[in-house]
């Protein structure tokens, strides 16, 4: 049979071998910092059927189709002049597709040095892309010219002289 000490002993090793983290939640119970980290049984009995429900299976709210651009055939604009002046370069685009396209549905956006400009004709996705400019830019913006032809102008964030629209 063990003594009284041999037993003191052992129940002083059990709360030594106890972490911090659980000895913690076992003093201050549910008010422990830690108190995320007890078992989850033990906050599921105190806390009722709160967290116990399931929300079911997900309900259909609505149905809608998305249009997707995959069904439209992307064709890149690969005809154009540019010219170089001191404080902005222009681009001119002449395309036949841009006959009956209205001014807002041509879209274009652009970085300090990549300009892209896209629109839709005739069942098909026309792009224009300059994914890295040869010199950094602080502007652009586009114009139409007439039926057919749009002029992007883009501002220079420097007066420099550009020798090629893309870097090589």
């Amino acid at each position: 049979m063990a003594s009284k000490d041999e037993v003191t002993t052992t129940a002083e090793d059990a709360n030594q071998k106890k972490d911090a983290l659980r000895d913690n939640i076992e003093r201050k119970g549910k008010y422990s910092y830690y108190y995320g980290h007890a078992t989850q049984d033990a906050i599921m009995a105190e806390s009722g059927s709160a967290i116990k429900t399931m929300g079911g299976s997900p309900k259909l709210l609505e149905r809608t189709v998305t249009p997707s651009e995959s069904t439209l055939k992307k064709k890149g604009i690969t005809s154009f002049t540019w010219l170089n002046s001191k404080r902005r370069v222009r681009i001119y685009i002449e395309e036949e597709s841009l006959r009956g396209v209205k001014d807002e549905d041509i879209h274009h956006k652009h970085t300090h040095n990549s300009f892209s400009l896209s629109y839709e004709s005739n069942g098909c996705k026309y792009v224009f892309d300059l994914p890295v400019l040869s010199k950094f830019i602080s502007g652009a913006s586009i114009k139409r010219k007439d039926d057919k032809t749009i002029v992007i102008s883009l501002t220079k964030a420097a007066e420099e002289t550009w020798y090629d629209l893309k870097q090589k």
